[in-house]
């Protein structure tokens, strides 16, 4: 099984960045995950709301939110004591996706935050 491929933001922490190696059309996901669809249950928008919010900063955006409903689904059902073996598994790969287990915290790339430059005033 071939590697995982290492994104620009890893390179640039790792310090082995090239810009003639970077890929320019990685998308760019904009927009916040945003609430619940309608359609979910009152447990599954309940769901949502508690794992958005304990989502690292900057993980989870609008082009996410379709994973995100797989995820939220998969939680409802493993609450509700009905989930098989299978779909443990694909739970906590989701959570894993998402930055959500301690393992893959560190894993996980986001854009920094813009702040501002204390340098800019002098």
């Amino acid at each position: 099984m071939p590697a995982r491929r290492t994104t620009t933001a890893e390179k640039k922490l790792k310090g082995t960045y090239q810009a003639c190696r970077e890929n320019k059309s990685v998308p760019v996901s904009t927009g916040e995950l945003g609430s619940a669809p309608d359609y979910m249950t009152d447990q599954e928008k309940a769901i949502w709301s508690e794992i958005s919010a304990k989502l690292p900063e900057g993980v989870g955006t609008a082009a996410d939110s379709l994973a995100f409903e797989v995820l939220v689904k998969l939680m409802s059902k493993f609450r509700s004591e009905s989930l098989t073996g299978t779909e443990t598994t694909l739970l906590l790969r989701s959570l894993s996706k998402f930055g959500a287990t301690p393992q893959d915290r560190g894993t996980v790339s986001v854009p920094p935050v813009k702040g501002h430059n204390k340098f800019a005033d002098i």
